[in-house]
């Protein structure tokens, strides 16, 4: 599926079906992936920039769950991991793909394996790379088979240049990383940049790290005089010098890319999947379980969910399709 070929239905302006919705989100989905991948120095043939945040381990996690959709996508985001792999936090990495578009209480087709990591360390080390253990889980086989014919016809293609200047909101986790180290540090300082303050217990939820690891942390940063307690939680001091260093604007929105990357792969799974493919009313029930976790990015981009409570069964379709792909619009459009 190219890149670019992509259908929006704004505001229901035509009566649209589950087909007619699946066609025009998985080129939406995609196109998302391209721009945020082309942000981070992939080559690629998506027009314009990105210019909000970015999550690197959820990124590589989504694009391996719809990599077989675009493996073209998947193998140069691969050569991206072989030749960046010192920016990849492999901890994070695991511990979000063991959660990863488990949303729903199995009320849809899963759309990441867990052992798809042993994959990548494989091809990590074929590369000359260090690899890394991954806990085996059950089922997955048709997902597995399908990534490991992909992943076998990995090379280097040369589509990797990683900007010289790690800056603005796509970079803010690449730079906190190259200022503090490859750990959690980085991740709960881009999220209290970007919020009022937070707690440890949400920050480690928000940050996808171990709780005692994020209270050591904040401690630290508490002696330091880096955070003070305000307002019931943890807040950075003088935090414009912090948006100045790294060149992030002050309104820079603050999206939980792991969760909302792993609603929107779920979705992408039951599209292709039966009984939901051709089912409005299953995809009506499925689109209530994702509202809490694609509202707050459908908020930053400037659009709104409809409420479940005002639509019957199979009448949430349309409205809830053509707000998604309204805010997936705006959120490929980033520039």
């Amino acid at each position: 599926m190219a890149p670019c070929s992509v259908t929006f239905y704004p505001r229901m302006a035509i009566k649209m079906s589950p087909q007619k919705f699946k066609a025009a989100y998985g080129g939406a989905l995609l196109n998302l992936h391209w721009r945020q991948w082309q942000s981070l120095g992939l080559s690629g043939r998506v027009p314009g920039g990105w210019n909000a945040t970015t999550d690197l381990e959820a990124l590589i996690i989504s694009t391996l769950a719809i990599g077989l959709s675009d493996r073209r996508l998947m193998l140069a985001a691969m050569e991206w991991l072989v030749t960046n792999d010192r920016l990849v936090n492999i901890s994070r990495l695991k511990k979000i793909g063991r959660n990863f578009g488990q949303t729903t209480g199995g009320q849809a087709p899963v759309c990441f394996h867990p052992d798809t990591l042993a994959l990548v360390s494989d091809l990590l080390k074929r590369s000359g790379k260090r690899g890394f253990i991954v806990r085996a889980a059950e089922g997955g086989a048709e997902q597995l088979k399908g990534c490991r014919e992909a992943l076998e016809a990995f090379r280097i293609r040369n589509l990797v240049s990683l900007p010289q200047l790690l800056a603005g909101p796509a970079h803010l986790q690449l730079a906190a990383r190259s200022f503090f180290g490859n750990d959690a540090r980085a991740d709960v300082l881009a999220y209290l940049m970007l919020n009022q303050n937070g707690n440890p217990f949400l920050l480690a939820r928000e940050v996808h790290s171990d709780y005692k690891n994020v209270y050591l942390i904040i401690d630290d940063w508490r002696r330091a005089g880096v955070v003070e307690r305000r307002a019931g939680g943890d807040a950075l001091v003088e935090k414009n010098r912090w948006f100045e260093l790294f060149q992030v604007p002050p309104d820079a929105a603050y999206i939980n890319w792991a969760p909302t990357l792993g609603a929107l792969c779920q979705l992408e799974a039951a599209l292709g999947s039966k009984p939901w493919a051709d089912d409005q009313y299953l995809l009506s029930s499925l689109f209530r379980d994702l509202h809490p976790l694609l509202s707050p990015a459908v908020l930053a981009a400037g659009e709104r969910l409809p409420e479940p409570a005002r639509h019957k069964g199979g009448e949430y379709f349309e409205p809830f399709a053509g707000a998604l792909l309204a805010a997936l619009a705006k959120l490929g459009k980033q520039q």
